[in-house]
């Protein structure tokens, strides 16, 4: 193997051990509650708002409470199911998935 040819190859190894992860497959989701309702907005790092994205409700046991799915503005919004630490999952498709933790003591009256 000539020099150059060696060369070339360390190169392509060293970009491609310091490449950085992308995050093509991030997505975000954020929540909160008012009152009895837990409202939810999903979007893609650009802005894009998740259209479909499957919604799960989980309590602290990892039991799925319900499901549904965001509407064209990203948006899901739900009546509390249980007074418990909730996790509510986003699964936007492809990869792209995010999570949103809910303290039972939000959930408090």
């Amino acid at each position: 193997m000539s020099i150059r040819m060696l060369l070339k190859v360390c190169c392509l190894i060293g970009i491609l051990i310091a490449a950085v992860p992308a995050s093509a497959h991030r997505v975000n989701i954020f929540a909160w509650v008012e009152g009895d309702t837990v409202f939810v907005e999903c979007k893609y790092p650009d802005g894009t708002k998740v259209h479909e994205g499957v919604i799960r409700v989980l309590d602290s046991a990892g039991k799925e409470l319900l499901n549904g799915k965001t509407n064209d503005k990203g948006e899901f919004s739900f009546k509390v199911p249980k007074i418990d630490d909730l996790k509510i999952v986003l699964d936007a498709g492809m990869g792209h998935r995010a999570e949103w933790p809910i303290s039972k003591q939000d959930l408090a009256p």
